[in-house]
């Protein structure tokens, strides 16, 4: 398992909607997609680049963590075991999966498109 942990504290021009194009297909309704979550350029990024639905619970108490610390900040884990996520309700419900993740507004969680990152 890779554990991957992204800061970037510029909020001039990001390199993370570069990156986040090539991790995650882009999502057709507004708000919930990862380009728009990010677009600040201060977010913090987790990845699980295993199928494993149930990551340990260091990875969750990182994120926890992260959430904590930085309450101003969207935290975002990308999950390449997850299936697409749609809508509001479908991050929701995915969030429900971790209970200790779902109680903070600024968690986001997403799938990993490995495919598409190493696409070329």
């Amino acid at each position: 398992m890779i554990l991957g942990f992204i800061y970037r504290a510029a909020t001039n021009k990001s390199t993370v909607p570069y990156i986040l194009s090539y991790i995650s297909d882009p999502i057709i309704y507004t708000s919930m997609n990862p380009e728009n979550i990010l677009k600040e350029g201060n977010g913090i990024i987790f990845l699980e680049t295993t199928d494993r639905m149930e990551p340990p619970s260091l990875v969750l108490c990182a994120i926890e963590s992260a959430a904590r610390v930085y309450p101003d900040r969207p935290v975002v884990f990308f999950m390449k075991g997850l299936t697409d996520i749609n809508s509001e309700d479908d991050e929701k419900r995915a969030k429900e999966r971790f209970p200790s993740l779902s109680s903070f507004e600024n968690v986001y969680i997403f799938p990993l498109r490995m495919e598409k990152l190493f696409n070329n």
